[in-house]
């Protein structure tokens, strides 16, 4: 089958001025740069490709064929622009008739280059295209404002039913294309060359092939110069890779040739040749022609990089974590949803995720149609604990030592910055320790009042109720009691008075008002001390006489 196309090369302005040259000159490096990988997924079906360029110019009109297979489904639409003048301005652009804004609202990532700040714009246009519709035409009004704007690229992923799955992963370069500059291309997933390996480049103004270019190299292997126009452009400027993949097989859209190699416009290679099977990433190399010498060096932009090609889908790695320890309380998030599928831990539960909150041995498997992915965690607990107890009263004069042992291994501060295990305390105040041990810490805190803690209880043993006014009642004296409470018993044991008063008195007669006859009785005293934590009983026996 093959498509005809008006593909796009993207390509920027560039500001010939002698200010830039010498940032160039400062910015010229072979150093690596790890990818940013703005958009990555695995596709049912198959990706397309297109682009337009506006040049040097600041408007215009290109077309371009983008022929999603009849019966598929639109899984995600991406709409790309670039700009390389810092400026904050929007610009509308038309997608077939529909308005697009570029501008602030959609700005992502960026770098600082010989000609002003760079920028990378997204739009979603996934539910506002039609897969029966082949042709595209992007078009800049005349009355758009000059802020920057030249290339523009989209890409559509689509489901078609019965086709191999294609994985597709998309790059910003991150970093100026200076006179030679360096990138590694971590892939989602493990590339399989049976099916071929897409690879594109989205730069920006390449005119023509001595005076002003990019060399191209993929592990090491120069695939060819991308300079010269692109047809689909609205002057004599390339150049972006325009390419349709699907089950297991790709064409070159518009003048882009799949080989190895790419001359000019054609900016698309197989570079399946190159990569190890199974291989997960790629170095990529932009030499630039300088004119004259090095110092003379006019850069160039490369916005994007593009991959798409087969894989293993049960190839993906998973990985619960390393083992890990964890802080007494803490709780840790064991995460497999990066995996669809079906998911049963060590327990039988089926949640995505799993929270661990002690020691022990984790494990999950997953599985989805004929792919099983399992993997085990280690959690132990740091055996770091203590509790300072209460809020103490203290006695004058007395002194209590706080203990915060949590083990030979452990550090401690205090609020006064001692860092022995146990404290000695001996006046009012709050005390406050903090227990570390490795990443895992604990505070605790006890206020400490003081009291004069006077304590006394005296019971008599016989009263005599009367009338003469002496001795008439049975009044146990209490001294630094917080609580109190009387129980009298008869000789058979049953309960015929009771109080709760903190000085309680007893005039020899029932709760109801009764008097007793005399005799022997049987009381229970209970009362808790000033500052103590629990009550105390004493037991007796008093003789009633009238």
């Amino acid at each position: 089958m093959l498509f005809t196309s008006l593909s796009a090369r993207l390509r920027v302005l560039r500001v010939r001025t002698a200010l830039a040259v010498l940032a160039l000159s400062c910015l010229a490096s072979n150093s690596t740069h790890a990818q940013l990988l703005i958009w990555s997924d695995e596709v049912p079906g198959g990706v397309i490709t297109g682009g337009f360029t506006l040049g040097t110019s600041t408007f215009g009109t290109g077309s371009f064929e983008m022929p999603v297979p009849t019966g598929s489904t639109i899984q995600k639409a991406l709409f790309y622009a670039t700009r390389a003048d810092g400026s904050g301005d929007a610009t509308t652009v038309s997608l077939n008739d529909q308005d697009y804004v570029f501008g602030p609202a959609n700005q992502g990532p960026g770098y600082n280059s010989a000609y002003g700040g760079t920028s990378l714009h997204t739009i979603d246009v996934t539910d506002d295209l039609d897969p029966t519709v082949t042709n595209y035409t992007i078009r800049i009004s005349q009355s758009a404002p000059s802020n920057g704007f030249r290339e523009f690229y989209l890409l559509i992923a689509y489901a078609q039913p019965g086709a191999d799955p294609v994985w597709c992963d998309v790059y910003f370069s991150t970093a100026n294309s200076a006179l030679s500059i360096n990138y590694t291309l971590n892939t989602s997933r493990p590339m399989l060359t049976a099916g071929g390996i897409a690879f594109a480049s989205v730069v920006g103004y390449a005119l023509d092939y001595w005076q002003d270019c990019e060399e191209v190299s993929v592990n090491g292997t120069p695939l060819g110069h991308l300079y010269g126009g692109d047809f689909n452009a609205a002057s004599p400027w390339g150049a972006s890779g325009s390419f349709f993949y699907s089950n297991d097989a790709f064409l070159g859209l518009g003048d882009d040739t799949v080989d190895l190699a790419i001359d000019g416009g054609d900016a698309l290679s197989d570079i399946s040749s190159l990569v190890t099977d199974g291989a997960t990433s790629i170095t990529v190399q932009y030499d630039h022609c300088p004119i004259g010498s090095v110092t003379s060096q006019q850069d160039n932009h490369v916005w994007l990089m593009v991959l798409a090609y087969t894989t293993d889908p049960c190839s993906q790695v998973f990985s619960l974590g390393p083992d890990t320890t964890l802080c007494a309380g803490a709780t840790l998030q064991l995460d497999a949803a990066m995996l669809e599928g079906d998911h049963v831990w060590q327990d039988g539960s089926t949640a995505a995720a799993y929270s661990v909150t002690a020691a022990g041995t984790y494990h999950v498997t997953i599985t989805d149609g004929a792919c099983q992915w399992t993997d085990t965690i280690e959690v132990t607990m740091q055996p770091l604990s203590f509790y300072l107890g209460g809020d103490i009263i203290l006695c004058m004069g007395d002194q209590i030592q706080l203990d915060a042992y949590s083990g030979a291994e452990a550090t401690y501060v205090w609020q006064d910055g001692t860092t022995d295990p146990t404290l000695t305390v001996s006046s009012a105040g709050v005390y406050r320790v903090t227990a570390s041990l490795g990443n895992c810490s604990i505070t605790d805190s006890v206020r400490v009042t003081m009291d004069s803690c006077l304590f006394e209880v005296e019971v008599p043993n016989i009263f005599t109720p009367n009338g003469d006014a002496t001795n008439s009642t049975f009044q146990p004296t209490l001294v630094g009691v917080s609580a109190v409470s009387l129980y009298i018993y008869n000789r058979w044991g049953q309960l015929i008075y009771t109080s709760s008063a903190l000085q309680p008195v007893w005039d020899g007669r029932t709760d109801s008002g009764m008097p007793v006859p005399d005799g022997t009785y049987f009381y229970v005293l209970g009362y808790t001390r000033n500052g103590a934590q629990g009550p105390e009983e004493l037991h007796g026996a008093v003789t009633l006489l009238r």
